[in-house]
């Protein structure tokens, strides 16, 4: 077997490593390795390789408030936070592997963060990746090849830019990563290498050729964050149908064969859960009755979504730190936002620099809402009014812009009815931001 760069350091009486989000327990530290007493993988250290920057990470769940707004022109929701801690574990004996891959003469952990095009060499043994796993471009694929044992990495796994790649048969060993991203590979259509991944608190697939969502492994129970970006060729959520768990965060954008966003029902459908939902540049979408179940979210972006009608899918939120509409131009009433209460941050009617809501005319269905953070209505071609929010007493900001129809007096009578206003702008006192 060659390794390339790499020092193996054999420990006979070594036991299981807590990987990074793990207690150390009892444990005993002996240069670069934990012991308890049990027999571990050997471990691989770099000797001429500078790790690269990134550091493992571990994800706690649930979800808690979120830190920033996000932003509704790039799909970026909020940052969140979250409270308890979800470790990697691994469980390995030495010898030759039974469960999965060809038979090695001993398994091998690789001790932080391994980028195969910066450190190539023979990786047919290594079964764990302490830190993070990147394969890019300068990649070689007979190097990717080699990862035919790899079981677990404690960080994150990005696979990306590799124009040979066909398939991810070299994962067909994965059982858990704590951070998946498979991008920039639109060639890519077949995921089924990843058919024993049971555990990924976030899934990012991103300019790919696929047609469905992956199932992944049979214990694959769902994720955290779900990034489904400039898939072109994606029609199929179908088995996001038999995930257990909710789905705190999800974006789907500029995927326009996507026309069936049911699968998703499950996942989004606790009341009680915190949600960040972006859609953005779905064509084929014409219904929002998947979001039905939102009461509370951090961030709800709908953009550029023509074949949507009505907001009704939306009538059970509440209360949002953060609201973006544009690019809906068949939506003539808010009616469907008739019980929001509140965005604590930003809510967006248009955006100053891409497309407004040139269904509405007025404010009409926003009954309940008594408080915004900040106020944009732009590029609203229909707009001849701001009348509609008739609870609405607080908006600390306020921007009304290049809306054709809406005059000046519209805006005075809006601002003298909702009466606390500390900050507005009407048409070119805006600008943009």
């Amino acid at each position: 077997m060659r390794i390339l760069g790499l020092v193996v350091v054999l420990l006979s009486a070594c036991s299981e490593r807590p990987l990074p989000g793990e207690s150390a327990g009892e444990s005993t530290t002996t240069g670069a390795m934990t012991t308890t007493g049990e027999p571990s993988p050997t471990t691989l250290s770099p000797t001429t390789l500078s790790p690269t920057t990134e550091s493992p990470t571990t994800t706690p769940l649930p979800m808690t408030t979120p830190t920033s707004p996000g932003d509704p022109t790039t799909g970026e929701l909020p940052t969140t936070t979250f409270d308890v801690t979800t470790a990697v574990t691994t469980e390995f004996t030495t010898g030759f592997p039974t469960s999965c891959g060809p038979p090695c003469p001993a398994e091998l952990a690789f001790e932080g963060n391994l980028d195969v095009g910066a450190t190539p060499g023979d990786f047919s043994c290594v079964t764990v990746v302490q830190g993070n796993l990147r394969i890019d471009a300068d990649a070689s694929p007979a190097d990717v090849a080699t990862l035919v044992n790899l079981r677990q990495i404690a960080g994150n796994l990005t696979i990306r830019d590799q124009p040979g790649l066909a398939d991810l048969s070299a994962f067909a060993c994965l059982e858990r990563v704590n951070e998946l991203t498979v991008q920039g590979m639109p060639q890519l259509a077949d995921l089924s290498g990843l058919s024993r991944l049971d555990f990924s608190f976030s899934v990012t697939l991103d300019g790919l050729g696929i047609t469905s969502l992956p199932s992944f492994g049979p214990g694959f129970t769902g994720a955290g964050e779900l990034f489904l970006r400039d898939n072109p060729a994606l029609t199929d959520l179908g088995a996001a149908a038999n995930w257990t768990s909710v789905l705190p965060t999800l974006v789907i954008q500029n995927s326009p064969a996507l026309a069936d966003l049911s699968p998703l029902a499950g996942v989004l459908g606790d009341p009680q859960q915190f949600y960040s939902v972006s859609l953005i540049d779905l064509p084929a979408v014409t219904s929002l009755e998947v979001l039905k179940s939102l009461v509370d979210v951090g961030g709800l972006q709908l953009v550029g979504l023509p074949g949507v009608s009505d907001l009704s899918g939306l009538a059970g939120l509440e209360r949002a730190s953060l609201v973006a509409l544009f690019g809906l131009p068949q939506v003539t009433s808010l009616s469907g936002l008739s019980g929001l209460e509140r965005v604590e941050s930003s809510f967006s009617l248009g955006h100053c620099e891409k497309e407004g809501m040139d269904g509405l005319t007025s404010l009409a269905g926003l009954d309940s809402l008594t408080f915004v953070g900040k106020l944009s209505i732009a590029h609203c071609d229909a707009l001849t009014t701001l009348s509609g929010a008739p609870t609405l007493g607080h908006v600390n900001q306020l921007a009304v812009t290049d809306n054709p129809l809406l005059a000046e007096a519209a805006f005075d009578a809006f601002v003298t009815a909702v009466g606390s206003v500390p900050g507005e702008c009407f048409n070119e006192e805006c600008g943009c931001q």
